[in-house]
């Protein structure tokens, strides 16, 4: 572990020496000088930790030699040594930020507890300085962790951007590499509708200029000898605005926008670095994003072409998972759920069995009647599928329903015996869709069941395997003739 240092300033040589002696002994690295301007100049040459410096004295006096070097390093701890008669002049330094001051003459354990305790205020104030920094940067990272969907993406940067700039609107446009045109993919603010899907092309205006250059600007309204900026500034009632490019590994994917209306007050370039850390973060969440998305699908095509693969070798379930979430999309869709329900539904429905990929063939394709102990290996397929979808990271929704797709309303099904509304909606609804699947398919056992007969077996189990409010809409799309299709 590195020393702390310390710089400490007194004219009078056996006050400076003692407190060096006094710290060395405690494991700090001292630098002693007996006036303020070689402490302004030690300043420039090398950083420290801690200034140690008297109050008064010749020449430049402490509050002096404080304010220099702070200009210098912002993020130094200050202590100061004052006598007696120079109280009122400490605490006027503690009002100026100075984080505390010992009386002289002291005591050695004086010294060191002030010394140790500027220094933690001092940690402690940069470490919250730092930290007010990283929220919105957290709450960003806080949604990319949960979800890794583009427009959640979009919405997140632009609502942090927002709050932590104080700004009024707010535009992400990215490159349409066919027609190298900056399109805007998200917008928020004043006319955000009438913006969105847009294009620009590259050099054009501000935006234009960013992708052009690569290099973010700040725009305030005042004159600027580029013709192209000012038209811009003037057409879209800008006030004050920034735009910075979104550039990772070299390659320019687009440019995020910030902008304020009413506000008369300036960007500043403290403004244009946060703004920039926020266009980095969404740099690497579409990179990662694209990446993402890639990784997915192709692990999607595959374990739905080893699940196809295990229906296509039994005649009788072939085309299964395919029907089931047809029937699933069905009824989410009857019950008025989202669109993202209902691709949820879709995903599920298609991988519902991809767990009897763990099953032993022997058991899984036994043309008789299973044993108990051959029912209790292939009642463990909903949680092989669990696992083997939890590294491409679907939905909980997806996965729960999954996983309990073979649970009763009544509590009485498997892997976890879970009862009523504790089971997940699409576990419930795949439930339903799995049975009607099953009941209007040949099987070894038996043939097709008639509609008639489904209709019995929806309305006699519900309430007991079926969810009854679900077995309803299933019922209802039969009376429609929309399931079975």
């Amino acid at each position: 572990m590195n020393k702390r240092t310390v710089l400490v300033v007194d004219d009078e040589e056996v006050v400076g020496n003692l407190c060096a002696q006094i710290l060395i002994e405690e494991g700090y690295d001292v630098t002693t000088v007996n006036e303020g301007t070689k402490a302004v100049e030690e300043a420039k040459r090398n950083s420290f930790d801690l200034l140690l410096t008297d109050l008064n004295m010749p020449g430049m006096s402490g509050l002096e030699v404080y304010q220099a070097v702070k200009k210098i390093r912002d993020d130094i701890t200050t202590v100061v040594i004052t006598g007696q008669g120079t109280i009122e002049s400490a605490i006027e330094s503690l009002k100026m930020g100075i984080e505390g001051f010992v009386l002289n003459p002291f005591k050695r354990n004086e010294l060191i507890n002030m010394v140790e305790n500027a220094l933690e205020k001092g940690r402690l104030i940069k470490e919250n300085m730092r930290l007010k920094a990283l929220i919105p940067l957290l709450e960003v990272n806080r949604v990319l962790i949960k979800d890794m969907r583009q427009d959640d993406i979009f919405d997140a940067i632009m609502k942090v951007a927002l709050s932590e700039i104080k700004a009024d609107r707010i535009s992400i446009m990215l490159l349409d590499e066919g027609t190298q045109e900056l399109v805007v993919r998200a917008s928020s603010g004043m006319f955000s509708e009438r913006v969105k899907g847009s294009r620009t092309g590259i050099g054009e205006g501000i935006s234009g200029w960013v992708l052009r250059t690569g290099e973010g600007i700040v725009v305030n309204n005042e004159g600027y000898s580029n013709p192209a900026l000012k038209d811009a500034i003037g057409l879209h009632e800008i006030n004050a605005g920034m735009c910075v490019p979104l550039i990772i590994k070299g390659k320019n994917l687009g440019v995020i926008n910030i902008s304020k209306i009413d506000q008369l007050s300036p960007f500043t370039k403290g403004d244009l670095d946060l703004f920039s850390i926020i266009a980095g973060q969404l740099t690497v969440s579409l990179e990662n994003n694209k990446l993402y998305e890639e990784i997915r699908e192709n692990y999607f095509k595959t374990i739905s072409a080893l699940a196809a693969a295990i229906e296509a070798k039994d005649p009788y379930t072939k085309g299964h998972s395919a029907q089931v979430a047809k029937y699933a999309i069905a009824i989410a869709g009857e019950m008025g759920l989202s669109k993202e329900k209902i691709e949820e539904m879709h995903i599920a429905g298609i991988l519902h069995d991809v767990g009897k990929i763990g099953i032993k063939e022997q058991v899984l394709y036994k043309p008789g009647k299973l044993t108990n102990k051959e029912y209790n290996i292939m009642k463990e397929h909903p949680l092989h599928g669990e696992r083997i979808l939890q590294p491409i990271g679907f939905s909980e929704e997806i996965t729960k329903s999954i996983r309990h797709h073979h649970e009763r309303y009544d509590g009485k099904g498997y892997p976890d015996g879970l009862k009523g509304e504790e089971i997940f909606l699409g576990a419930r609804i795949l439930c339903v869709a799995d049975t009607i699947e099953a009941m209007t398919s040949k099987r070894y056992y038996r043939d097709v069941l008639s509609i008639t007969r489904v209709i019995k077996e929806l309305r006699k189990f519900s309430k007991t395997q079926f969810d009854p409010s679900i077995a309803e809409v299933a019922l209802r799309l039969i009376e429609k003739k929309t399931i079975p299709v």
